[in-house]
Parts: structure tokens; sequence; C-alpha cells
């Protein structure tokens, strides 16, 4: 039973030290809806702090051009555009929104399979995306 108790202790205090380092990382989300169509996607939250991934299918080597509508009403939205399971650091596109913006980013994909990864920052808003 003693054991059981520390064994859990040294499990949190783990979990606890790499959400700390940004190593893992705990989703939370708030009145979040979200709706996925086979060339776009669109979420709304009233509080979205983690991250979320979406898969798209693009034509290799066509130039693509997505659109984005993004609400930040408080916080900070990152997009993230790359291959999938790549490091944030290794992403084709990287974007930091701290306020609403309507734009566009052509690249030209290498494959097929990208993944859009939101991440919030204790955030409150919308997006849209679609290509």
């Amino acid at each position: 039973m003693g054991k059981t108790i520390i064994l859990l202790i040294v499990l949190m205090v783990i979990i606890a030290i790499l959400t700390k380092k940004n190593i893992l990382t705990l989703t939370q989300k708030s009145s979040y809806k979200y709706v996925k169509g086979p060339r776009k996607a669109t979420f709304s939250y009233k509080y979205f702090n983690g991250i979320e991934h979406f898969q798209f299918e693009f034509i290799p080597n066509q130039p693509v051009t997505i659109h984005y509508q993004m609400e930040v009403e408080q916080g900070q939205l990152v997009l993230l555009i790359g291959r999938p399971y790549t490091k944030e650091r290794n992403a084709d596109i990287h974007k930091l929104f701290t306020e609403s913006t309507n734009g566009s980013i052509e690249f030209t994909p290498t494959q097929i399979y990208y993944t859009i990864r939101l991440e919030g920052l204790k955030t409150r808003g919308s997006a849209r995306i679609e290509y």
C-alpha cells in the first residue's frame, strides 16, 4: 500500500515536470466546436489551451494556397503546417496570431499528407482554414 502511494506521487511529479518543460501538453477546451470537410476546417472555442492536429491531403509538387481567418479575442494562437509527426521547429509554416487576422499562405507540398496543428495559448476565439 505504501509503495503504491509513493509510486503515484513520483508519477505526478514526473508529469508536472514534463508539463512545465512543454514536453507533455495537456489540452484544455471549453465550448469547443470543430467541423472538418475535405478542403476546410472550422473551429470555435471559449477557451483553448493546448494542441490540436488535423490531417489534410495535398497533391505533391503542386502549389497550394491556404486561406485562413483567425479571430483571437485573448491569448495567442499558433498555426503550424508540416509533415505528420514533425517537431515544431521543423514545420514548413509557423505563424503566431495575437489578434484577429485574415490572410493566405502559399507553399508547395512534397508529399500527400500534411498536418495542420493549432496550438492555443490560453486563447479565446475561432479559426477557419481552407485550401
